[in-house]
């Protein structure tokens, strides 16, 4: 592992690289892709990405198909956005990326680590759950297009 939480790969296997500013335009692209990720423009993330903000990105055949972005706040990390293109899912990137920013956590010496989830997303709360994530609370119609409730979770370092 790297000093900024990424994984290198060997063989085939996808590879997890922290994500700068120049990639903001290939990470709005598959925020766009996905639906249950929010819509983030590709200079919000450029800014994000500048102003101390973390991201990263599961490359297959050196091409980013999934995307994690996060950030320190204070002693916790907070889970921002996480989408992986829909033709890459059910690959375990999603798992890697989680990996790697509970990994960039402990580093930064956090003591939890938090994020919200579309009711409706099950996969992801599934995923979640598998990790070790507990839900925490429910925050009413907090998503819009459609409006929708945001389920919370934490992890405990």
């Amino acid at each position: 592992m790297t000093t900024d939480g990424s994984k290198q790969s060997s063989g085939g296997h996808p590879e997890i690289r922290g994500l700068g500013p120049a990639d903001a335009p290939r990470i709005a692209e598959i925020l766009e892709e996905s639906p249950g990720a929010a819509p983030w423009s590709k200079e919000t993330l450029a800014e994000f990405l500048s102003t101390g903000g973390s991201a990263w990105g599961a490359e297959v055949c050196r091409q980013v198909v999934g995307v994690l972005a996060g950030r320190v706040v204070v002693d916790e990390f907070e889970i921002l956005n996480l989408a992986v293109l829909t033709v890459h899912r059910r690959l375990r990137l999603g798992t890697a990326l989680i990996v790697c920013a509970l990994d960039y956590a402990r580093s930064c010496h956090c003591k939890r680590v938090h994020l919200e989830v579309r009711s409706s997303n099950s996969n992801a709360i599934t995923l979640y759950a598998r990790l070790g994530f507990v839900e925490t609370g429910l925050r009413k119609q907090y998503y819009t297009q459609p409006f929708e409730d945001a389920r919370l979770f934490m992890f405990p370092m």
